[in-house]
Protein backbone atom coordinates (compact mmCIF):
# COMPACT_ATOMS: atom_id res chain seq x y z
CA UNK A 1 0.00 0.00 0.00
CA UNK A 2 1.70 3.73 -0.96
CA UNK A 3 2.22 5.84 1.52
CA UNK A 4 0.50 9.21 0.95
CA UNK A 5 2.91 12.58 1.08
CA UNK A 6 1.47 14.24 4.47
CA UNK A 7 2.88 18.21 3.35
CA UNK A 8 2.67 19.43 7.55
CA UNK A 9 3.13 17.46 10.54
CA UNK A 10 0.63 16.10 12.38
CA UNK A 11 -1.06 19.34 14.42
CA UNK A 12 -0.09 21.06 12.15
CA UNK A 13 -2.93 22.97 10.30
CA UNK A 14 -4.14 23.36 6.99
CA UNK A 15 -1.99 26.32 5.62
CA UNK A 16 -2.51 27.88 1.60
CA UNK A 17 0.84 28.79 0.14
CA UNK A 18 0.17 32.52 1.69
CA UNK A 19 0.07 31.24 4.91
CA UNK A 20 2.69 28.99 4.88
CA UNK A 21 5.35 31.67 3.94
CA UNK A 22 4.20 33.99 6.51
CA UNK A 23 5.09 31.09 8.75
CA UNK A 24 8.27 30.84 7.35
CA UNK A 25 8.61 34.42 7.26
CA UNK A 26 7.52 35.12 11.51
CA UNK A 27 7.51 31.87 12.88
CA UNK A 28 11.43 30.97 13.80
CA UNK A 29 10.41 27.38 14.58
CA UNK A 30 8.36 26.31 12.10
CA UNK A 31 11.13 26.14 8.91
CA UNK A 32 13.14 23.54 11.07
CA UNK A 33 10.00 21.96 12.04
CA UNK A 34 9.23 21.46 8.44
CA UNK A 35 12.81 20.34 7.55
CA UNK A 36 12.71 17.83 9.47
CA UNK A 37 9.09 16.54 8.54
CA UNK A 38 10.28 16.45 5.11
CA UNK A 39 13.77 14.72 6.26
CA UNK A 40 11.98 12.26 8.02
CA UNK A 41 9.90 11.22 5.19
CA UNK A 42 13.05 10.80 3.16
CA UNK A 43 14.43 8.89 5.60
CA UNK A 44 11.88 6.08 5.27
CA UNK A 45 13.13 2.84 3.14
CA UNK A 46 13.29 3.29 -0.48
CA UNK A 47 10.46 1.17 -2.36
CA UNK A 48 7.38 0.89 -4.32
CA UNK A 49 5.20 2.35 -1.09
CA UNK A 50 7.42 5.01 -0.53
CA UNK A 51 8.52 6.25 -3.97
CA UNK A 52 5.65 8.54 -4.82
CA UNK A 53 5.64 9.93 -0.85
CA UNK A 54 9.37 10.26 -1.18
CA UNK A 55 9.37 12.51 -5.03
CA UNK A 56 7.07 14.51 -2.87
CA UNK A 57 9.16 15.45 -0.03
CA UNK A 58 11.79 15.80 -2.09
CA UNK A 59 10.54 18.65 -3.97
CA UNK A 60 8.86 20.20 -0.82
CA UNK A 61 12.62 20.06 0.42
CA UNK A 62 13.69 21.80 -2.82
CA UNK A 63 10.53 24.58 -2.11
CA UNK A 64 11.53 24.97 1.55
CA UNK A 65 14.95 25.73 0.99
CA UNK A 66 14.63 27.97 -2.31
CA UNK A 67 12.22 30.13 -0.03
CA UNK A 68 14.30 29.75 3.08
CA UNK A 69 17.37 30.62 0.86
CA UNK A 70 15.62 33.66 -0.73
CA UNK A 71 14.64 35.03 2.37
CA UNK A 72 17.64 34.78 3.88
CA UNK A 73 19.88 36.24 1.34
CA UNK A 74 17.31 39.14 1.06
CA UNK A 75 18.25 39.42 5.32
CA UNK A 76 21.87 39.78 4.67
CA UNK A 77 21.36 42.47 1.88
CA UNK A 78 19.30 44.41 4.24
CA UNK A 79 22.48 44.22 6.84
CA UNK A 80 24.25 45.32 4.36
CA UNK A 81 22.43 48.07 3.48
CA UNK A 82 21.62 49.12 7.01
CA UNK A 83 25.68 48.95 7.63
CA UNK A 84 25.97 52.31 5.51
CA UNK A 85 23.60 54.24 8.38
CA UNK A 86 25.73 52.70 11.46
CA UNK A 87 27.78 55.84 12.91
CA UNK A 88 31.60 55.13 13.83
CA UNK A 89 32.84 52.49 11.24
CA UNK A 90 35.35 53.36 9.51
CA UNK A 91 35.86 52.92 5.63
CA UNK A 92 37.83 49.69 5.90
CA UNK A 93 35.46 48.57 8.66
CA UNK A 94 32.87 49.23 6.84
CA UNK A 95 33.39 47.28 3.06
CA UNK A 96 35.17 44.53 5.56
CA UNK A 97 31.72 43.46 6.47
CA UNK A 98 29.85 44.67 3.82
CA UNK A 99 32.05 41.70 1.97
CA UNK A 100 31.07 39.25 4.61
CA UNK A 101 27.89 39.76 4.61
CA UNK A 102 27.77 39.79 0.58
CA UNK A 103 29.19 36.43 0.95
CA UNK A 104 26.77 35.27 3.34
CA UNK A 105 23.90 36.49 1.00
CA UNK A 106 25.51 33.96 -1.77
CA UNK A 107 25.89 31.24 0.33
CA UNK A 108 22.28 31.90 0.33
CA UNK A 109 21.24 31.90 -2.96
CA UNK A 110 22.76 27.96 -3.49
CA UNK A 111 19.49 27.08 -2.47
CA UNK A 112 17.44 29.49 -4.69
CA UNK A 113 16.32 28.20 -7.98
CA UNK A 114 17.24 29.63 -11.24
CA UNK A 115 15.55 32.51 -12.41
CA UNK A 116 15.29 33.93 -9.09
CA UNK A 117 19.07 33.02 -7.82
CA UNK A 118 19.96 35.36 -10.87
CA UNK A 119 17.77 37.98 -10.51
Amino acid sequence: MKIPFQPLPDGEPKLDVPQFLFRLKHDPGFAPLMQRHYEAALALPAGPDTEDMQRSAKAALKTLKHHQGAWHAMQALKRCVDLKEQPGLSREELLTQMAALASEAIDHLLDVDEPERSR
